[in-house]
């Protein structure tokens, strides 16, 4: 079973090492998923929009290992939990 750990371990593969992202700040649990939230450093030091990223659907990592994927981002992160049959645990605040 993954851990958030895990989870955020599994996004820093998968990301540029050029790319200046946090990616420790947020995330969701589900029954069934851990899905990490990122921006990127600027966004998080001034909390401008104008300096937040364009298109970062947030990354789900499936607990039982299987592939990690991307949800979309032209809806909300809880209609696409609620679609897939999950339902929230827990969330960073």
């Amino acid at each position: 079973m993954r851990t958030l750990k895990d989870a955020q371990d599994e996004f820093a593969k998968e990301v540029r090492a050029d790319e200046d992202l946090i990616w420790d700040r947020g995330w969701i649990e589900t029954d069934d998923w851990w899905i990490v939230l990122y921006n990127n450093r600027e966004y998080y030091e001034t909390q401008n929009p104008l300096f937040s990223l364009a298109g970062n659907g947030p990354f789900v990592v499936p607990k039982d290992g299987s592939a990690c994927f991307t949800l979309q981002t032209n809806t909300s992160v809880e209609s696409q939990i609620e679609e897939r049959g999950q339902r929230v645990i827990s969330r960073s605040r």
